[in-house]
């Protein structure tokens, strides 16, 4: 998954562009969050594999379990902002 923003939407826009909004500096850190934590989990998943201990194999399990949760609760919140950045410049809002 990757993310650009190209100079021409930023210089066409009518405001200074996305990259000063606050909306899009959350959706910048919700995925970000997203990828690290989801990178963060498969290390300890592979971690975790190469081990013979069952109660390292449980934590490690636990804890990516628990970065997994975070990454998907941070990719949601992304999406969200992600529609509201895509709503926000759309001509019809002015009628409702």
């Amino acid at each position: 998954m990757g993310f650009t923003c190209t100079k021409l939407y930023i210089s066409s826009a009518p405001d200074p562009g996305l990259v000063k909004k606050a909306i899009f500096m959350v959706f910048l850190m919700c995925n970000t969050i997203s990828l690290l934590s989801s990178v963060v989990a498969l290390t300890h998943l592979i971690w975790g594999q190469r081990q013979s201990d069952f109660q390292l194999i449980q934590k490690a399990m636990l804890r990516a379990m628990a970065l997994v949760t975070v990454a998907f609760v941070s990719i949601l919140v992304a999406f969200m902002v992600g529609v509201c950045l895509v709503l926000i410049h759309l001509p019809w809002q002015t009628y409702f």
